[in-house]
This record gives C-alpha cells, structure tokens and sequence, in this order.
C-alpha cells in the first residue's frame, strides 16, 4: 500500500513545541540536582517565591541574550553550566581574587602559619581585599602560573611562596567560554 504523500500533513515547526528536558545526570559530576536560568526581564523581580528559590539555588536571574551556546541549566553541586541539548557549555578557567578565595585563605594551614598573620593582626582582606595593601583586587589572570607570577613580584613584602600558591589554588574559576 502506497501513502500519499500530499495528504500527509507536514508541521515545520515540531521542534519549537518539543520541551526542554533535563539531563538525567549532570555531565561534569554525575549528580541530578540543577538549578534553572532565568532568562530576559523578570516582571517582578521582588516575588517572595523567585526570592525564596533565588535563595535557595534553584533559579538564577541572567540576561536576555539568547543562542545555542546559552546554558539552560546549571548543576547545583558542580556548578557546571549545561546547554539545552544536556551537554557542558563551553567555559574557560580564569583566576581572580574573589571574597570566597580569602575566606578560604584564612582558613588554610599556610595563612594560620604565616608568623605575620599573628603579629600583626593581618586579615586576607586587609592584604589582599579590595582595599588591600597589594592591589591585586579586581585583576584577572588567564593562568595560575600568570597570577603566581604577578603574585610573587611581592615577595619582597615577606609573603611565603605557601600563601602565594594556595591563595591562587582558590582564587580559579569557571567562566562561560569568550568568542
């Protein structure tokens, strides 16, 4: 029996009307727990449950700008940013001195042993913070070898190479990849 392929109703538009679907596992960790992106003008960005999940993780409030490298989701253990088709979105490792970096710092064995840290009262923040004697806040290194470099320039100032390396093992982090 032959069909006849006219009568057949063809829908173009079948993929817009195909939802999105999370992966089962998160492709970087394996963990099922994700977060959702919010994408373009929230109407009413002070809602007491968009706050609550705000809150919480499971959403994220990002911009408008829309393509097919844009991540739909975003693991909530990894923080692995996943495309719509449940692949990694490309991203890149950058380093930067961030607050969380130094609130790390001061809890590693390296800071508790620096001798000036107890002499002086130093804080991470007060050498290394936005204010901070160094002045390395806001600068962003391609390479940990790049910011140890940058970082140890100052080693006359009496920082161990032991702050130096842990400040930079906290300090990389994962940005979405930059044509």
């Amino acid at each position: 029996m032959e069909v006849n392929k006219a009568a057949v109703p063809v829908d173009d538009d079948w993929e817009d009307e195909v939802e999105e679907q999370l992966p089962d596992r998160c492709p970087a960790c394996g963990v099922n727990r994700f977060g959702t992106y919010l994408w373009g003008l929230i109407s009413d960005p002070f809602q007491e449950e968009l706050n609550a999940q705000l809150s919480r993780d499971e959403v994220r409030i990002v911009g408008c700008i829309i393509d097919d490298q844009t991540p739909r989701w975003f693991c909530r253990d990894c923080d692995a940013d996943i495309l719509e088709d449940g692949r990694l979105a490309p991203t890149e490792v950058r380093w930067e001195i961030t607050y969380e970096s130094l609130a790390a710092l001061e809890e590693s064995q390296a800071w508790k042993n620096w001798p000036a840290v107890d002499a002086n009262g130093f804080t991470a923040l007060y050498a290394y913070g936005p204010d901070g004697k160094m002045g390395y806040w806001g600068m962003v290194w391609d390479t940990a070898q790049d910011m140890r470099s940058t970082l140890c320039q100052n080693m006359g100032g009496g920082v161990p190479i032991e702050v130096i390396d842990k400040l930079v093992s906290f300090s990389a982090r994962i940005v979405p990849k930059q044509d």
